[in-house]
């Protein structure tokens, strides 16, 4: 199991990013900083979640180099953080604020797993 932090200086966000493991070791870290969770496995390749009670945030990929799983569950991450801060997906050039947010998002996940 690998894991590292994604910090959002601008919107706050603590991403913690377990990867090379199975689903139920990642959830069981996360659980570990953060008991109150509820999150639960399903033996996914990737989970996005979030607790509503703070800034931090589980993205959680079974291989490192699954780029279509990375791009999946850091686009729920966008749509979610952005939701949370007022952006409107559906609100005509918005849009743009979500594909710059995940494009980051992406690439810092990338750069972490090297």
């Amino acid at each position: 199991m690998k894991s590292f932090n994604v910090i959002d200086k601008i919107y706050g966000f603590k991403y913690i990013v377990v990867y090379d493991c199975s689903e139920k070791e990642a959830c069981n870290k996360f659980k570990k900083t953060h008991p109150h969770s509820k999150i639960d496995f399903d033996n996914s390749v990737g989970v996005f979640h979030h607790l509503t009670d703070c800034d931090c945030r589980l993205l959680y990929f079974r291989e490192k180099n699954d780029y279509g799983v990375i791009a999946h569950e850091c686009f729920h991450a966008s749509i979610v953080g952005l939701a949370e801060c007022g952006v409107d997906f559906y609100q005509g050039e918005s849009n743009e604020s979500f594909a710059y947010y995940m494009e980051w998002l992406v690439n810092e996940v990338i750069k972490g797993m090297k």
